[in-house]
């Protein structure tokens, strides 16, 4: 199975014989096809693009990696890392920029490995220190329009700990307008203002990570 994330909507390869992903967010749309060509599959990502609401399609296909395959080879990707930050209190570390809740994420430097990239990204964005990197965890992929190119952000996440105790400093020429630590039991009313692809990962390895303990 393969999601790929266009501003609120989602395109989700999966075979016939996979079981539906339960997202955690509804979507206000969805949609369930049978793959023919890439063609179509670029009609629906066009779709999702310029749509206002959330919308799920799902593309049923009986070869998911060479389906992704094919949809990659029309991106330009811009690789990425991230992190999910917990102190010692379990709190998760979000930042707010555009408007939404979001994860201390950037691009990867030339040459730079992508636990460094994650690293260094929470640092800047967020100003916290002392990262203990854990886990290797997921990779999202974000479709958007660059020059009026299709670009794919390509993202490594790692989940990360630390004992930082100092004030937080949000990255303001990033656009970040705030950061802090959320408590667990607070965290569904920020991941109702996040991204889809950020919602699911804190669900995933957060909070369905608690329930398992």
């Amino acid at each position: 199975m393969f999601h790929l994330f266009i501003n609120s909507s989602v395109i989700s390869i999966a075979s016939e014989d996979e079981q539906k992903y339960q997202f955690l967010k509804p979507f206000e749309d969805s949609l369930t096809v049978q793959f023919t060509d890439k063609t179509d599959l670029l009609k629906y990502i066009s779709v999702s693009e310029t749509t206002a609401t959330s919308r799920l399609t799902e593309i049923i296909t009986m070869d998911v990696e060479k389906t992704k395959e094919q949809l990659l080879n029309h991106y330009k990707i811009v690789p990425a890392a991230g992190g999910l930050v917990l102190n010692e209190e379990k709190q998760l570390l979000m930042i707010f920029r555009n408007n939404r809740w979001d994860l201390p994420k950037g691009k990867m430097e030339e040459g730079e490995a992508t636990a460094t990239t994650a690293i260094r990204e929470v640092e800047e964005e967020t100003g916290v220190q002392n990262l203990q990197l854990n886990n290797n965890l997921d990779i999202t992929f974000h479709s958007f329009r660059q020059d009026g190119k299709r670009t794919l952000k390509k993202t490594h996440w790692f989940l990360m700990n630390t004992d930082w105790k100092e004030r937080l400093i949000p990255q303001q020429i990033e656009g970040i307008t705030d950061a802090k630590w959320v408590d667990q039991s607070y965290l569904m009313n920020y991941l109702s203002n996040s991204f889809t692809s950020v919602a699911e990962l804190v669900n995933r390895f957060v909070l369905k990570m608690n329930e398992v303990h």
